[in-house]
């Protein structure tokens, strides 16, 4: 990854997520594949490939165990029944779709497979928001390489690295690091030092 702090930004909005995002453009791109009556297209096939493989190298750094080659009769988060909704939804819109209904759950399973497991852990691990509007709380994300990108790993969950901006405690009064050097300039402790100078006492009025 080029930039991995990029994973912690949050939208100003608390119920969107990159996660959610690219789980919804690779939902809408796997029924297309497997449910719809359409003439061959690549395009959706190469956007399922290029959004599983993005999330896996993203799942390798923070140390997220997932199989690289899962079967495609191998078990996923996704109902049948919720499937089923989601193809008669389609239906009622006006979109041809396939007559063995089947074959298409099969066919999306096979597709669906291949990111279903990141999905879920990267969705836990950035407290990504649910269908209904709340944030998921992560319960034991597995990390295998220790403190990836500076976090660090307690009780197998994931802490990400403190800012450098971020205020840190020094003798019980939190102060930024600027502070550390009394004499730089735009330091709350210059004027204090002048007046110290002026009278001759250290730290005095």
């Amino acid at each position: 990854m080029t930039y991995p702090a990029l994973v912690w930004f949050r939208s100003p909005q608390p119920d969107r997520s990159w996660v959610v995002a690219a789980g919804t453009v690779l939902d809408a791109a796997s029924p297309w594949l497997a449910a719809v009556d359409h003439p061959p297209d690549p395009r959706a096939g190469l956007c399922i490939r290029a959004g599983y493989v993005a999330l896996r190298r993203i799942a390798d750094f923070f140390g997220i165990a997932h199989e690289r080659h899962p079967g495609p009769h191998d078990p996923i988060s996704i109902a049948r029944t919720e499937f089923d909704e989601v193809v008669d939804r389609m239906a009622e819109a006006g979109i041809p779709i396939r007559r063995d209904r089947e074959r298409a759950w099969r066919d999306f399973a096979g597709w669906r497979v291949n990111y279903d497991t990141v999905l879920l852990r990267l969705a836990e691990l950035t407290l990504a928001p649910t269908r209904r509007g709340r944030r998921t709380v992560p319960p034991s994300t597995t990390l295998r390489h220790g403190s990836p990108g500076g976090g660090r790993a307690v009780a197998g969950r994931f802490t990400p690295p403190r800012s450098r901006a971020e205020p840190r405690p020094v003798g019980g009064i939190v102060r930024r690091r600027r502070d550390r050097h009394p004499g730089r300039r735009g330091s709350p402790d210059n004027g204090r030092l002048r007046e110290a100078g002026r009278s001759g006492i250290p730290g005095g009025p």
